[in-house]
C-alpha cells in the first residue's frame, strides 16, 4: 500500500515522513482534519451520496516501522494516540 500525502509537506523544513519526527507530527495534526473537511465540503462520502465509503489516515505500518526502529514504533504509537 502506497500512502500518499499532499506535495507541499515535502517543502517542511526538516520533516521525515511516518517516523518520530515533529515537523510531520505538527503537520500531522491538522492536515488530515482539513483534507477530510475538504471531502466533506465536496459531498464525497458515501453518507452524503459519493463514492467515498472510508477514509483511512493510517494502515499497515507494522512491517515499516520494523525499518525505523525505535522511532517507527514512537511514531506508530503516538499516530494511535493522535488520530493522525
Amino acid at each position: 500500500m502506497t500512502r500518499v500525502f499532499p506535495v507541499w509537506l515535502k517543502y517542511v523544513p526538516g520533516i521525515g515522513f511516518r517516523t518520530d519526527n515533529e515537523p510531520f507530527k505538527w503537520q500531522c495534526r491538522g492536515s488530515p482534519k482539513k483534507i477530510v473537511q475538504m471531502m466533506k465540503n465536496e459531498k464525497l462520502f458515501e453518507s452524503q451520496g459519493g463514492p467515498i465509503i472510508l477514509s483511512l489516515i493510517e494502515n499497515e505500518y507494522g512491517p515499516e516501522s520494523k525499518a525505523y526502529g525505535a522511532a517507527g514504533y514512537a511514531y506508530m504509537t503516538w499516530a494511535a494516540k493522535n488520530g493522525c
